[in-house]
């Protein structure tokens, strides 16, 4: 049955399904690309859509797709090409896995769970792009409250928790003193886990992925006009679409090695970000280190960000989210 599939978030695609129907025929909400839109209504048919975000992850955009059905609620991030990235939903922690609920259970010790998200990664960001995996990868996210009426959390995933290592957290204090960690996700992509971090300092905010052994892969900083190629620059502000009103916003991402068929390859990148946006639309300009274009840049929709798409709080079993460092 589709609703037991949906409580347990089977991995197969009848357990992950999405649609928004009106008078009975199939129709994309208006925020939504039709490659994304087309994507939800191969994958995920029977469901509603009740809500569309954007987002950005280690460089990647995508849509955050809310979906409703059979009492339950989801969130599916997936591209306008229709690359789906992560299934997310909440389950019971009794349905955890055997050998990851005993190592669950010790680690909550005499606290109590609040809440348990399963998430299905299907797809992964690499060099500012979502890209398929070659079979999904499973994972947990588990919320309690300890003895002390603390609030915590941590991942499960590959038969083991997984937190920010201690080597990652030096690293991290020496390179960049005073930086506040204001959220973690470990990701396993094919058999490699990198830990994505997101950092905040002196009003700036920055992401770098991370190896256990505290080494850093990429990261993504502000940019200084300075910085970028001013040819990628003019090419921007001679776009006929670009108006002198519309706000820029500059980011560099630099990559010294990243994961290929489950292999770490050293391999030295940089990508410029331009960021036009007005009130209602956004479009993104993405540039190597010589200037050169790399996208089609088009003009998207607007949707609300950070929480929008959430559907709820940490206790709120009808919503998803992503999780900071609690710990």
């Amino acid at each position: 049955m589709l609703a037991a599939q949906i409580a347990r978030l089977a991995v197969g695609l009848a357990g992950f399904s999405g649609v928004l129907l009106c008078h009975g025929v199939w129709a994309a909400p208006p925020e939504l690309p039709e490659g994304a839109a087309r994507a939800i209504r191969a994958n995920f048919p029977g469901l509603a859509v009740t809500g569309v975000g954007r987002e950005r992850e280690r460089g990647a955009w995508y849509y955050e797709v809310n979906l409703k059905g059979g009492g339950r609620h989801f969130g599916v991030e997936v591209t306008e090409e229709g690359v789906i990235g992560e299934i997310e939903g909440v389950v019971k922690f009794g349905d955890l896995p055997d050998e990851l609920l005993q190592k669950a259970r010790e680690r909550v010790g005499s606290g109590h769970v609040t809440r348990v998200e399963k998430h299905e990664r299907r797809g992964i960001a690499r060099n500012g792009k979502l890209v398929p995996l070659s079979e999904p990868r499973i994972s947990y996210d588990v919320k309690y409250v300890d003895a002390s009426g603390r609030r915590r959390e941590f991942q499960l995933a590959s038969n083991q928790i997984l937190e920010l290592p201690d080597a990652v957290r030096k690293q991290i204090e020496g390179r960049f003193a005073g930086a506040k960690i204001t959220e973690v996700e470990a990701e396993d992509d094919e058999g490699v886990i990198i830990h994505a971090v997101t950092l905040s300092q002196q009003g700036e905010t920055f992401e770098l992925d991370a190896l256990a052994d505290g080494r850093i892969i990429a990261m993504e900083t502000a940019a200084q006009l300075s910085s970028v190629p001013k040819h990628s620059l003019a090419l921007v502000q001679s776009d006929k679409g670009v108006r002198t009103t519309d706000v820029q916003r500059l980011y560099r991402r630099e990559t010294w090695a990243t994961v290929e068929k489950g292999r770490l390859v050293e391999r030295r990148d940089v990508t410029y970000i331009i960021r036009v946006f007005r009130k209602d639309a956004e479009r993104e300009y993405r540039f190597d280190s010589r200037g050169r274009l790399l996208n089609r840049p088009a003009w998207q929709d607007r949707a609300d960000d950070d929480e929008s798409a959430e559907g709820g709080d940490d206790d709120d079993e009808g919503g998803t989210g992503r999780h900071g460092d609690h710990d």
